[in-house]
């Protein structure tokens, strides 16, 4: 009788065997489908599903990762290629996938050990050349991302993702001629190819565009004083300095209490695999409100790299010296960035401890929110109860702010900020700002 039962139990897996093979097949039919139009969403939904239906199928694994970091599902994407790395730990694609997709998340060294790893293993992979480019190039390294390509041109005729990234670093150096003709050859190998399309139909601008302004303007309603409205404006221009270094100058302008104050400004940030920091000195010749002297410093030190559910864990310190007419104001504020969502959320805190002219040590503390709502929206909501100096004078104050950021194309970013102040036995301001960013 038991055999019976074994039996029958063996007849029903082979006779369902068929139709989980055709449920798999048509999920991955569809997860393609979606793919090829650049519907992510829809492909890794079915990608999903296909994991689902054969856990030990590598191939639906590596796309599921892959189509998630081509929505900034970095962690997550991960995940998923890790899992296929698993199940098929000699899969040269799957390898350099990972590689890839340490590359969109900024994880630069990372990436490029990992490509390397895949090169000393096969010198002869042109895919591993050109991903070794395109990582350089993501580090505006763009003489070593055309010696990689070179290379890997050497080993076979360029295929897509070859002509695809001469096309890019002949952009990224306003060669426009040249990048139109490796796009056109792209084309003749896939004439469907949406990343095709967008290139020739629009001029991109680089991700790692080596100028960037800025510049914004706006004005605060004062109540609870008798003194005017305030008005400001900003213009910063930014210039990229080897792979991962920034020098900046600007001039900032304000109309508060009556008086107009003008502070030059310059700057300078860079960051690595783990450290980052920035330095910002102004100066304002003839001041009346701004600080006559100034200089902002923050430094950052990523102490988790970042596993699902959880991205990277940051900490940071803030600070800062203002020297006005009546004293110098003196503020330190450590704190700590917490990544989620693959990135797409972030929350920061910050414990502000500030000496004001007279040295008398103030605390408070700030707060934010950062959602990454799509790719071309971000909202930012902040609030604070914090010491702030006003001329010299030091109150604490509440603030409690938003921000919309739109990318409007790669090349340009539209934000608004607004406001509410109110600062204790002082006045109450609202604020409202615009401005906008153009890379080039």
């Amino acid at each position: 009788m038991r055999g019976i039962v074994l039996l029958a139990a063996l007849m029903a897996v082979v006779m369902a065997w068929p139709a989980v093979g055709q449920d798999f097949a048509a999920a991955m039919n569809r997860a393609e489908n979606a793919r090829s139009r650049n519907d992510f969403a829809t492909a890794e939904a079915a990608y999903l599903e296909a994991t689902r239906i054969a856990p030990t199928a590598a191939d639906a694994w590596h796309m599921l990762g892959l189509v998630r970091g081509y929505q900034g599902k970095y962690d997550s994407g991960l995940g998923a290629l890790i899992q296929a790395q698993r199940l098929a730990p000699d899969d040269d694609d799957i390898a350099l996938s990972i590689a890839r997709l340490f590359g969109f998340a900024g994880r630069h060294a990372e990436a490029a050990a990992r490509v390397d790893e895949i090169i000393n293993r096969r010198p002869d992979l042109q895919a591993a050349w050109t991903l070794k480019g395109r990582i350089a190039s993501y580090q505006n390294r763009l003489d070593e991302a055309q010696q990689a390509y070179a290379k890997a041109a050497s080993l076979a005729p360029p295929d897509f993702d070859l002509l695809l990234a001469y096309g890019d670093l002949a952009r990224a150096r306003n060669d426009e001629r040249r990048a139109r003709e490796y796009y056109e050859r792209a084309a003749a190998l896939d004439p469907n190819s949406v990343e095709i399309k967008d290139r020739l139909t629009a001029r991109r601008i680089p991700r790692s565009a080596a100028w960037v302004l800025s510049a914004s303007g706006g004005k605060s309603w004062l109540s609870r004083t008798p003194a005017p409205d305030w008005t400001a404006a900003d213009l910063t221009l930014e210039h990229a300095v080897g792979k991962s270094a920034h020098i900046s100058g600007g001039i900032s302008y304000v109309r508060r209490f009556g008086f107009d104050d003008t502070m030059l400004r310059l700057g300078a940030r860079a960051s690595g695999q783990r450290l980052a920091g920035s330095l910002e000195l102004g100066i304002t010749p003839d001041d009346n409100v701004l600080p006559e002297v100034q200089a902002l410093v923050a430094a950052s030190y990523r102490l988790t790299g970042g596993e699902a559910p959880f991205g990277p864990t940051v900490l940071a310190l803030d600070g800062s010296i203002r020297d006005y007419a009546v004293g110098t104001v003196k503020t330190l504020a450590p704190g700590v960035d917490q990544y989620l969502a693959d990135g797409h959320l972030a929350f920061s805190l910050r414990l502000a401890n500030t000496w004001d002219a007279s040295g008398n040590h103030l605390l408070g503390w700030t707060a934010a929110a950062l959602w990454q709502a799509s790719n071309r929206l971000g909202i930012r909501l902040a609030y604070g109860d914090a010491p702030e100096a006003e001329r010299g004078f030091v109150a604490d104050t509440r603030t409690l702010g938003a921000a919309l950021i739109f990318a409007v194309n790669d090349g340009l970013d539209w934000r608004l900020d607004v406001s509410r102040e109110s600062r204790d036995g002082g006045y109450r301001r609202i604020e409202a700002l615009t401005g906008f960013s153009v890379k080039f």
